[in-house]
């Protein structure tokens, strides 16, 4: 399913859920596609796109000349393709969107996706941005010159997948660790409120072993990946909520307590919890590939934010395309 937005002299943003090449399906969780138009947008006014928290390495990858500038607490870089492995809460960079018309298209890897396609541990990426061809060479440069050169979404698809395929078929790597994918697997179901030293006995290993095999595998340490997936299930949960309990949601998600919530939620976001429930959907859009934009107070007539609303409201879905 596809989802568009176009609302004339005010922003409007196209976003896109696709799932990859069955072959792929082990190693991606999904690709996107965005779309942003900033008409009518004063350059010192326009939206700002914010990372989230993540468990994986996500590859993002502009076309038609876009151009972005990311800035976190090391660098600041224009880039066109970028590479990006996994987040905490202390370290997450932004993106300034210098041009009117911008369009992205990213590859989100599920956990150990990207270290088990290329061999690239993902403790090496962790917490930092690459461009492509940092990574890849002349073949990452080859896959921005096509995604250029590329007439419409269907068509980025298919080189994208084309290059992951000629990737999976032609590497020596292969590698699997399922004690990991078991590992975050209960993570998940328990929402992220769980113990190193309780995860570490119900796959009977040790916590040194399992800590280990995170950071190879995954990028971050078991405890990292737990406070990510504790702090994305309380923002998922905030985005639908009509109003908040902060204490008992605190003590339901494993916080100390409610001021540990709030530090937390303000150290990721930038935001108080009750700013943000208060903003979301006027100036905040939240969307479900791990990014929010936002927009200084004083631009909303600038936009028509219920039609943005509609459009993360419903990128939920993941079309299929093969």
């Amino acid at each position: 399913m596809s989802n568009t937005v176009n609302e004339g002299k005010a922003l409007s943003v196209a976003t896109f859920e696709i799932a990859p090449a069955p072959a792929l399906r082990s190693y991606i969780e999904f690709y996107g596609s965005e779309e942003i138009n900033l008409i009518c947008y004063p350059s010192d006014r326009k939206p700002r796109v914010h990372f989230l928290p993540t468990n994986t390495v996500e590859i993002h990858l502009c076309y038609h000349d876009t151009l972005y500038t990311i800035r976190d607490h090391c660098r600041s870089n224009r880039f066109r393709s970028l590479i990006m492995g996994g987040r905490n809460i202390h370290d997450l960079p932004c993106m300034d969107i210098p041009r009117r018309f911008n369009k992205q298209f990213h590859v989100k890897f599920k956990p150990g996706g990207f270290y088990r396609l290329f061999g690239i541990p993902e403790s090496e990426t962790r917490n930092s941005f690459y461009t492509i061809e940092e990574v890849f060479g002349s073949g990452g440069r080859c896959l921005e010159n096509q995604l250029n050169n590329s007439a419409s979404l269907k068509e980025r698809i298919e080189i994208v997948n084309r290059y992951f395929i000629k990737k999976l078929l032609g590497t020596r790597w292969q590698r699997t660790y399922e004690g990991t994918n078991v590992a975050t697997a209960l993570v998940e179901k328990y929402k992220g409120v769980v113990h190193v030293s309780q995860l570490a006995k119900e796959l009977n290993v040790s916590k040194r072993t399992l800590e280990w095999q995170f950071s190879k595998h995954v990028g971050l340490s078991p405890k990292e990946y737990a406070i990510n997936v504790r702090f994305n299930n309380l923002l998922n949960n905030l985005v639908v909520a009509s109003s908040v309990n902060w204490n008992e949601s605190a003590y339901a998600r494993g916080y100390f307590d409610q001021a540990h919530l709030i530090d937390e939620f303000k150290t990721a976001t930038g935001y108080s919890p009750e700013l943000f429930m208060r903003e979301k959907g006027k100036t905040i859009f939240k969307f479900r590939s791990g990014l929010f934009i936002t927009q200084p107070p004083d631009t909303s007539r600038y936009l028509t934010y219920h039609t943005i609303k509609q459009a993360y409201e419903k990128a939920t879905n993941i079309s299929e395309w093969w």
